[in-house]
């Protein structure tokens, strides 16, 4: 969202020159590529410093033009009656999360004979929506009530007027991870016993959900509310190599705040996709329309959010919660579908997991699952069991701290 105040501040700046910054360092790449081969030192050097200038004015430009604000905390006056998910059915139940942005908190239901050791929350990733039946019962049976969270554009929570997956800033799901715990807690409440005021909180997040996680739990009092976080897979840098993510995907993001709503795409590749899908190379089924075969397009703006996430977890956390991390043993990126998509990484690289984790706080036990898909959870069979053996014993020696 653009500042008013801060564009009035910057006068006409933007809007004359927004186009001249753009075609000025489109003209200078172009030029460096074709005439690479040619071009003396000292002329080479002249155009990179170019470059380097109209960088810096679209980075300033961006400063100018784009100012968001922190979002508060969440606050929630009550819950609405649930319903039965319409996706997964009995006895999966869901509720409007309502706020700036609409959510969906999906619950799968206690039994008030059990004790329970706290609750844990699931936040998806990119092209995803919670539908794993499977973590939630591995869950429950830990002793950790369960939760999910489809966030706004996503899955259940997405609108028919809305755009699947946009977002602007990270920070806009803090509120409704904010109204998602306190909801889990009041709907907890028949588990506690008198001496408990809350049950402990626990959250998982998988690959974009793994990058908000953290910068969530920071901004909410460096984790102290919760007592331990598992991380899946991770997104804690472009899979990209060095030249596109040191030089143009910084560019890409400052051109975001110019134009956030411009389309990006991929290259086709669903081979991750077969990895999953019981009818290709996996053992599930999912709804094709909330989770595509094809990586959806993008835009700017989405470039420019997980960008300026990937900025902070790399400059290092202050987190206190003690984090668990899980990534697999080898990564996979092939236009055509090979034998490692079955038990690689198919979208990130677990190097980049293996170098940015240890940034996150002061506490934190990388984990690798061998065979591990990208979604460790829904891996072969041998693969995904030691994932959730390691994340519930991990939640277990957190309540023994």
């Amino acid at each position: 969202m653009v500042n008013d105040e801060n564009l009035q501040k910057s006068g006409i700046f933007c809007p004359i020159f927004q186009k001249f910054i753009l075609y000025r360092f489109v003209y200078a790449i172009i030029f460096i590529f074709m005439n690479s081969q040619q071009m003396n030192p000292f002329r080479m050097g002249r155009v990179l410093q170019l470059c380097v200038a109209v960088w810096a004015g679209i980075v300033f430009i961006a400063c100018e033009c784009d100012v968001h604000e922190a979002e508060p905390e969440a606050v929630v006056s009550s819950i609405e009656p649930s319903d039965t998910d319409p996706l997964l059915g009995a006895p999966f139940k869901v509720y409007p999360v309502k706020g700036k942005y609409s959510a969906t908190l999906v619950q799968y239901p206690f039994d008030t004979s059990r004790t329970y050791k706290g609750i844990a929350l699931y936040v998806h990733g990119y092209n995803d929506y919670f539908f794993n039946k499977e973590l939630a019962v591995k869950s429950d049976s830990a002793g950790y009530a369960f939760f999910a969270i489809d966030l706004h554009n996503y899955g259940r929570s997405l609108r028919k007027d809305e755009k699947a997956f946009r977002v602007r800033e990270l920070s806009e799901y803090f509120p409704e991870l904010d109204s998602a715990i306190e909801m889990a807690q009041r709907l907890t409440i028949p588990l506690k016993d008198s001496a408990q005021n809350n049950l402990p909180n626990f959250l998982i997040g998988h690959s974009t959900g793994g990058l908000i996680i953290p910068l969530y739990a920071e901004e909410r009092y460096n984790g102290k509310n919760f007592r331990g976080i598992a991380l899946t897979s991770p997104f804690l840098a472009m899979n990209v190599n060095a030249f596109v993510r040191h030089i143009l995907v910084p560019v890409v993001s400052a051109i975001g705040s110019l134009a956030p709503d411009f389309p990006i795409n991929d290259l086709p590749n669903p081979n991750y996709s077969y990895s999953l899908l019981k009818g290709e190379h996996g053992e599930w089924d999912f709804d094709m329309h909330l989770k595509t075969q094809i990586s959806p397009t993008k835009d700017l703006g989405w470039i420019r959010a997980i960008h300026h996430g990937h900025v902070h977890v790399q400059e290092g956390l202050d987190l206190e919660t003690p984090i668990l991390l899980l990534h697999g043993d080898c990564s996979i990126r092939n236009s055509t579908w090979v034998d490692e998509y079955s038990h690689c990484d198919g979208v990130l690289n677990v190097d980049d997991m293996k170098q940015y984790g240890p940034q996150l706080g002061s506490q934190v036990t990388l984990e690798q699952i061998d065979g591990g898909l990208h979604d460790l959870y829904l891996s072969s069979k041998d693969a995904r069991d030691k994932a959730y053996r390691e994340t519930f014993a991990f939640f277990d020696k957190q309540l023994l701290n």
